[in-house]
């Protein structure tokens, strides 16, 4: 997988954008809709995209005995 660099401008476009989206679809949702589980999903797609950018857990190494 391709590395981001999570200090450009172009990602923090990205993350702006996103932020603004999944509020939105989270007020649509709360607010009712007949498309409920697309708006779910269009938030998990969000949510996917922005973690692209976290941090991978670091490996905690396995002891040998």
């Amino acid at each position: 997988m391709a590395s981001i660099d999570t200090h450009s401008d172009t990602w923090r476009q990205i993350q702006q954008w996103a932020a603004e989206e999944r509020e939105e679809l989270v007020y649509q949702l709360i607010a009712g809709s007949a498309n409920d589980d697309r708006l779910r999903g269009r938030i998990d797609q969000i949510d996917n995209l922005l973690r692209l950018g976290a941090k991978p857990d670091p490996t905690i190494p396995s002891p040998t005995y």
